[in-house]
């Protein structure tokens, strides 16, 4: 009689960096949808950034609670700092050859790893970028978003592919990258795209593999609706393709794309805010004829 299948330790494992700020509400669901992955081996790191809820109790349960083998949560306490420090922290602290983030409000269907790490491994790219889905707070479906762009072109669309829509590659990781503590807003905006700026191959998966939830209470990532912090980001990209410069030809003008790109979001958004409603359309209309052909539409 043979005893149980013992786990193949050259199956690579993925760390899933979870900050945490006062949800209780949510946050037993998101640790749920990671341990039932049916990938065999995760390391789940809770950073609790100083909750005064139950949050930091209720991951204690899951820490204390006997995992399958392969599958381990580990809970951090720190005094309240900000998301982008709690990540940075979670880096520090994971030890996996994948890297996924992900909100405390947020889920992640069951085959998600599985899907994305296999794509890495067959592909050898740098990371995988998956479709996402919009749910409400009752979980209900409310739309997909496809991220089906080559890296560079959601620098130069000023589009998001959303952070947890990405399992990365750890070693693709540029030495010392941080989470931009400067910003109090868009930071995993910021994050994101100065990552994609150094990716130099990726595999995208036409399939929705992450919940975005959204609800009425403020989110441990952004205020998106507070506008978008232009200069700060363009700074932060900077100092980044400073640290990291583009070995590739085609990303020598990236950083001019992205001042552009920068440019005329901000024009557009003066012109929502401040502008008539009458005068909004032509508006418009000359910034993009002022843009068109120098940044993507």
């Amino acid at each position: 009689m043979t005893g149980p299948a013992q786990l193949d330790d050259r199956v690579p494992l993925c760390s899933i960096i979870i900050p945490v700020f006062n949800r209780q509400d949510t946050v037993a669901q998101t640790v749920e949808s990671c341990l039932t992955q049916d990938y065999p081996r995760i390391e789940i790191i809770l950073v609790d950034d100083g909750s005064t809820d139950h949050s930091a109790a209720i991951c204690q349960i899951f820490v204390d609670m006997k995992h399958p083998e392969g599958k381990v949560c580990r809970l951090y306490r720190q005094q309240n700092s900000g998301a982008c420090v709690a990540r940075n922290r979670g880096m520090d602290l994971a030890t996996g050859d994948f890297l996924l983030f992900l909100d405390s409000d947020d889920t992640i269907p069951v085959d998600k790893i599985s899907i994305q790490v296999a794509a890495l491994e067959q592909s050898g790219a740098d990371c995988s970028i998956s479709d996402f889905m919009t749910v409400d707070a009752n979980d209900q479906p409310l739309a997909v978003y496809r991220n089906d762009l080559p890296p560079i072109e959601f620098i130069t669309r000023l589009k998001s592919p959303s952070n947890s829509a990405i399992i990365m590659r750890r070693s693709s990781l540029p030495d010392l990258m941080r989470w931009n503590t400067s910003l109090k807003r868009m930071q995993d905006f910021d994050f994101m795209l100065r990552y994609l700026s150094g990716v130099h191959s990726w595999i995208y998966v036409p399939k929705p593999l992450y919940n975005y939830r959204l609800h009425n209470g403020a989110r441990i990532s952004d205020t998106y609706k507070d506008g978008m912090p232009y200069a700060e980001m363009f700074r932060s990209m900077a100092e980044h393709l400073r640290r990291h410069p583009p070995k590739m030809t085609t990303r020598l003008h990236l950083l001019p794309r992205y001042f552009l790109v920068l440019v005329r979001a901000h024009l557009k958004d003066t012109i929502s805010r401040f502008t008539p409603l009458w005068l909004k359309s032509p508006l418009k209309n000359v910034i993009r004829t002022m843009f068109r052909g120098r940044i993507p539409d």
